[in-house]
């Protein structure tokens, strides 16, 4: 494919995903505000870069046998966590942790390490990089050639190494697929969250996207077989869930998972903490990764709420929580599909989530409520709970 061609899929598949996440207005947070970057910081994460970048072609271009026997993870903050104040990877770990050269292709980030291991920053240097670039270009083509510059001086180093990207969409995700190095590599995406009708996965790629896609489900499997992977077959694996025991715990139990998107509670779920008056209520909160330092906002939210209250702070909300009984609420968090992979009761109280799991809605297990009291009490009578 030329550059226009790229580019025309790139923006339809860009627009297509932004389209999806129209917001529903939030309850408690206002705009996230926009951190100004001070020049001397810039400059320091583009020198540490440059050496980030050095450092990684010398190992391997001159240690070879050392290279050759790693994976590649392409990887950002919203990949991780912090465990013990420092970062894991919580994306490929179920499959593998050690033996991994780490590339965070961030912008405005610098990651020492991840799982102890080191990591090589390449993200700071797609801006400067990006100008030197035609003119006539639009700038989301010059960063994708930027990102290519980078990522094709890496993988022409490779003799089929596996390469593991997370998000399909993104810059350099795409730099990788479209590479003029690309059968170096054995190109793998982990899904890391719902794929089923979401745009970037509906349309037929016009080129194979990755060599191996980790799935959560079989369904998965089905549904990009005839729409994203249509012309080019792909391999697939599962991705092992946790195992999980439970036990049937008294009362109401609802786990809420974030949405970004969203920006603050729901207003579906806001509205029924506000008028529940029932103190047996146990409501725990996941945030998402990128969400994590919107917990006091998150608090403040729910101050008027009379019952339990917690966040689910775990690893695995699956593996952690251990009551059968549990209710999983979202906007269109990928966790409603975890909830619905493995028997857990799940309400979307979003259109978008509506749309996006409308092949699970089936208002025995899964249900979209716009009013949980209701939904909530339907769920009560129809089950053998109480």
């Amino acid at each position: 494919m030329n550059l226009k061609e790229i580019e025309e899929y790139v923006t339809e598949i860009q627009e297509q995903e932004r389209k999806c996440r129209n917001q529903t207005p939030s309850i408690i947070i206002g705009e996230t505000k926009v951190r100004h970057s001070f020049k001397v910081r810039d400059i320091a994460l583009f020198l540490n870069s440059v050496l980030d970048l050095i450092k990684l072609l010398i190992l391997l271009k001159f240690r070879r046998n050392v290279a050759l026997t790693k994976r590649i993870v392409y990887t950002g903050t919203g990949s991780l966590q912090v465990v013990n104040g420092k970062f894991e990877d919580r994306i490929v770990k179920p499959l593998f942790s050690e033996n991994i050269i780490f590339i965070n292709s961030q912008k405005s980030t610098r990651i020492r390490k991840i799982n102890n291991q080191n990591v090589y920053n390449i993200g700071s240097l797609i801006k400067p990089l990006s100008l030197f670039y035609n003119k006539d270009l639009s700038h989301k083509m010059r960063v994708f050639k930027a990102y290519m510059t980078i990522n094709d001086l890496v993988i022409r180093q490779l003799a089929g190494n596996e390469v593991y990207v997370i998000c399909l969409w993104e810059m350099n995700t795409l730099s990788l697929v479209f590479s003029n190095y690309r059968s170096k590599i054995k190109l793998i995406k982990i899904q890391h969250g719902s794929m089923i009708n979401y745009p970037p996965y509906v349309k037929p790629a016009p080129i194979k996207v990755a060599d191996l896609i980790y799935v959560k489900s079989q369904s998965t499997i089905d549904f990009l077989n005839t729409h994203l992977c249509l012309f080019y077959p792909t391999e697939y694996a599962l991705l092992p869930y946790p195992p999980r025991s439970s036990t049937f715990v008294p009362g109401i139990h609802l786990l809420y998972a974030s949405t970004i998107e969203i920006n603050g509670l729901h207003p579906v779920f806001a509205s029924y903490l506000e008028h529940n008056k029932d103190p047996q209520i146990h409501v725990l909160i996941r945030l998402h990764p990128r969400e994590r330092e919107k917990r006091v906002e998150f608090e403040r939210a729910v101050k008027n709420f009379i019952g339990k209250f917690e966040f689910d702070d775990s690893k695995s909300w699956i593996e952690s929580n251990k009551i059968s009984n549990l209710i999983v609420i979202s906007p269109w968090s990928s966790i409603l599909e975890e909830a619905a992979d493995n028997g857990v009761t799940a309400i979307t109280v979003d259109r978008v989530g509506k749309n996006r799991f409308r092949h699970l809605i089936n208002n025995k297990t899964f249900f979209f409520s716009e009013n949980l009291t209701e939904t909530i009490q339907e769920i009560l009578n129809n089950s053998k709970w109480n």
